[in-house]
Formats: structure tokens, sequence, C-alpha cells
């Protein structure tokens, strides 16, 4: 994958987590445990795709990163109605924050 967000420092430094405004040509969805897609400002994993992004790796990792199209980095997250990414933390540190 490529660079997917990006902005200067001013424009994102109030918001927690944020790491840019979704850059053209890249489709990044929140979605549940389902797979349902949230809301703007709902946190839940990120999948993300575009035209030049990768599309698999070799071995058996994919199974668990690539999703029908997908690609699916195991962050957790929301994007603001203004379209800015944020992460606030891995899908494994949640569930191991939740069981604890």
């Amino acid at each position: 994958m490529s660079t997917v967000a990006a902005a200067p420092v001013h424009a994102i430094e109030e918001i927690p987590g944020a790491v840019g405004y979704i850059a053209p040509g890249i489709s990044i969805e929140v979605v549940d445990q389902s797979g349902k897609v949230l809301p703007p400002e709902q946190e839940g994993l990120l999948r993300m795709r575009s035209r030049c992004g990768v599309s698999c790796y070799l071995g058996d990792a994919a199974a668990s990163v690539f999703r029908d199209g997908w690609f699916c980095p195991g962050d957790m997250g929301s994007i603001t109605q203004d379209n800015v990414l944020t992460i606030s933390s891995r899908e494994k540190q949640s569930t191991n924050a939740q069981s604890a």
C-alpha cells in the first residue's frame, strides 16, 4: 500500500490519533467485526484498497490481512466528517485490553 493519508501537522494536531486526510484514489472503510460499514466518527476495524495498492502477500499471512479485495492491517480507528483518518490501536491490543 502506498501513502494512504497525509496532512500538515498544524491541520491535524488537535485530533487525537490523526494520521492525515485520506489521499485521492484510496478507499478506506471502518467496519465492525462482521464487516458492516460504520458511520463517520465511529471507531472500528480499518480496511483499505486502491488501484495501486498491494493485493496479496506470499505465504500463509495472506489469509489474515486480505479479505474480499480489501487490505485489513489490523488497525482500529475512525474517519472524521472531514475525511481525516485516525488510528487508535491495533485489533489485538484492543482485544487483549477488553479481556483483561
